[in-house]
């Protein structure tokens, strides 16, 4: 008995500090450790219908869409490509465009943001 609980408290403790140190180096990680490289796939306007929206755009009243800039990005993440919404400012963005963006998750809310153009399509 008293070696099982010898054990069960070694474990506990190499458990908690193994997850405390992943945080703290989480913590560490730089903002542009984690950007992604995508391509632009359509640019969103006021004519678009909102059956070619992703979800969580659909839901934006109107006048926040016109007076903001949207763009469907595709990017790679391991082994699968994901196609998510992202907003821009006015960088002279065109379909084709290679950029760097933070990726969030659409489905809860975020929207991603895109940083800066890397290639420009002509």
């Amino acid at each position: 008995m008293l070696n099982a609980v010898k054990n069960f408290i070694y474990s506990m403790f190499f458990c908690s500090s193994a997850l405390i140190s992943a945080l703290a180096i989480n913590e560490c990680i730089p903002p542009e450790a984690r950007m992604k490289t995508g391509l632009v796939l359509q640019i969103y306007d006021s004519d678009v219908p909102d059956t070619s929206l992703l979800k969580c755009l659909r839901y934006l009243p109107a006048d926040e869409l016109a007076h903001r800039h949207f763009a469907k990005i595709q990017y790679r993440h391991r082994a699968k490509m994901i196609v998510t919404n992202a907003e821009y400012d006015t960088l002279g963005l065109k379909l084709g465009d290679e950029v760097k963006f933070f990726p969030e998750d659409c489905e809860i809310g975020k929207i991603s943001q895109i940083n800066r153009i890397l290639r420009q399509t002509k």
